[in-house]
């Protein structure tokens, strides 16, 4: 009876530790920039806010001008790497999942989420947070 009990709460532990590496995949969609009282930014202005932009300090971020209106996010972390997209313009920008290795991804899941490790949406929050932070300087502040 009690080998009984502790093979429950072991499978029961793994479970829980198992189940708490994915969340459901974060994306900022259409996020707005800020204005400011003399003037909105412009669209250079908005591009230069989010290539600056570093998110955790122990995550790689490197940022590719794919176009105009598009920037790509590659972030590194000892042998986890995530792409992102960053469509952008004078109004909005989003941080859209493009694709990942070693983040346990998976497109659908039982309620139609796309599923990826916990630590990948911190990435993106974190990364959202430096890109509003930059784009709240005020024009003419951020040389």
């Amino acid at each position: 009876m009690k080998g009984w009990k502790l093979t429950i709460g072991i499978l029961l532990l793994v479970g829980l530790t198992l189940g708490g590496c994915t969340r459901n995949l974060y994306n900022v969609k259409d996020a707005p920039v800020p204005s400011f009282k003399n003037r909105s930014l412009s669209l250079a202005e908005v591009k230069k806010a989010i290539m600056v932009s570093k998110g955790t300090s122990y995550v790689h971020y490197r940022m590719y001008d794919i176009e105009p209106g598009l920037i790509r996010c590659e972030l590194t972390y000892k042998k986890h790497t995530a792409l992102v997209d960053i469509p952008y313009t004078k109004d909005s920008y989003s941080i859209l999942y493009k694709s990942s290795q070693n983040l346990k991804y998976e497109p659908v899941s039982e309620d139609n989420a796309a599923m990826i490790h916990r630590h990948y949406n911190t990435w993106i929050r974190d990364l959202d947070k430096s890109i509003k932070m930059n784009l709240s300087i005020a024009p003419g502040k951020n040389k």
